[in-house]
């Protein structure tokens, strides 16, 4: 994609028109679907400011295609403009508006799927602590938000936390599966339990004595 299609794009992009928001941002989903799209590195910063904030579009529609976006977008730019998307993403799950963080973290958790998996040292130093602050929210859709992405990030980088790292989520998840909260939402806490065993070491358990081992042929009747 050459520099002034880009600039084509995010100036259709930026339109007072939705609809032309909407048509500039499939266009944009196609462009970035292209094995041959290589813009240059102001061309990926803008981009990246571009679908940030159409993330917080007004219309429901252009925020769906601008989450779509973002799934090519972090496996093609530069992976300093990554870490500034989840840094803006997880700062919106955790004190954007409500009618903004659904979306917010419907991205987050797309940044987190789909990012190289070389950047999972960057995803836990820049998610992990923030992600576990969010769990002390006094609001409960951010305190759920926030353990769904936890969960997310810890399937595909949890052997990167430090042992100090894996303390802190363990404390957090604890306090929560202590809270009374109804079963069905201590779950959604508890399956991220298992997922921080791997970092730390856990020294397994003996295997149990089976029952009709040192027992006489007599007694096995």
């Amino acid at each position: 994609m050459s520099s002034f299609t880009v600039t084509g794009l995010i100036s259709k992009l930026e339109h007072r028109d939705r609809d032309f928001r909407y048509m500039a941002s499939s266009d944009l989903l196609a462009e970035l679907q292209k094995e041959s799209f290589k813009p240059d590195s102001d061309g990926e910063k803008k981009l990246c400011r571009s679908i940030l904030k159409l993330l917080h579009d007004q219309s429901s529609d252009v925020q769906g295609l601008a989450v779509k976006c973002l799934s090519p977008l972090v496996r093609k730019v530069h992976g300093q403009l990554v870490e500034e998307i989840m840094v803006e993403l997880v700062k919106d799950v955790l004190t954007g508006k409500e009618d903004q963080r659904d979306i917010c973290s419907i991205g987050l958790k797309t940044v987190v799927l789909e990012m190289p998996q070389t950047m999972a040292l960057s995803a836990v130093r820049h998610l992990a602590p923030k992600l576990v602050e969010g769990l002390s929210s006094q609001t409960l859709e951010v305190k759920l938000e926030c353990m769904d992405i936890l969960n997310d990030t810890l399937k595909r980088f949890g052997s990167q936390l430090k042992e100090d790292e894996s303390d802190r989520c363990l404390g957090a998840l604890f306090v929560e599966l202590g809270s009374p909260r109804p079963a069905s939402r201590k779950a959604r806490r508890a399956r991220n339990l298992p997922l921080l065993r791997a970092p730390l070491d856990l020294t397994p358990l003996p295997p149990l004595p089976h029952p009709c081992r040192g027992r006489s042929p007599a007694s096995r009747r």
